[in-house]
Order: C-alpha cells, then structure tokens, then sequence
C-alpha cells in the first residue's frame, strides 16, 4: 500500500475477510485509489465483446 500511495498506483484487490482489518478500510484512510477484480476493466476502459 505504501508503493501504491507514493507512485498513485492503484490496488486491486478482492480481500473481504470478517477478521481481519479490510483494504478498502485502510485505502479509505490513507487516500490510496482502490478497486476490485470487477471494476478493474472498467476503470481501465477494457470493453468485451461477444
């Protein structure tokens, strides 16, 4: 998370354990730019064609 936040990368992740502290949790606080698998291709403008 900290290369993430110092080069503006952002993290992909799919982490929703009950148990443990969540990344989107700690993105939030940090201001660190998240998405998961899903919004992934989006965010990247990929579209898929049939």
């Amino acid at each position: 998370m900290a290369f993430a936040k110092t080069y503006h990368f952002t993290i992909v992740t799919d982490r929703n354990s009950k148990r443990r502290i969540l990344f989107p949790n700690v993105c939030r606080a940090f201001n660190i730019s998240y998405t998961n698998t899903f919004g992934m291709p989006q965010r990247l403008g990929v579209k898929f064609l049939v």
